[in-house]
């Protein structure tokens, strides 16, 4: 049951990361034809925090799905 609970949460996480990517993308889409706008959104402090929290919120979810993938080989 642990590992369906895991797995649940995981997925959830993924789910929330994929959501921000996206947003995070469709934000640099609508500026890049615009170089001024470009320059602006890429050296803005504020979105290289975001930048910042989506990469390791990604290197966590790699992580933990290798975490979860050795478990299961571990006790099944």
């Amino acid at each position: 049951s642990y590992l369906y609970i895991i797995s649940g949460i995981h997925m959830v996480q993924v789910v929330g990361a994929i959501i921000f990517l996206s947003f995070l993308l469709y934000r640099v889409s609508t500026v890049e034809g615009d170089q001024v706008k470009s320059i602006i959104l890429l050296t803005n402090p504020y979105e290289k925090i975001k930048l910042e929290i989506i990469t390791t919120c990604w290197n966590y979810i790699v992580i933990s799905w290798m975490v979860i993938y050795l478990f299961c080989l571990v006790v099944y």
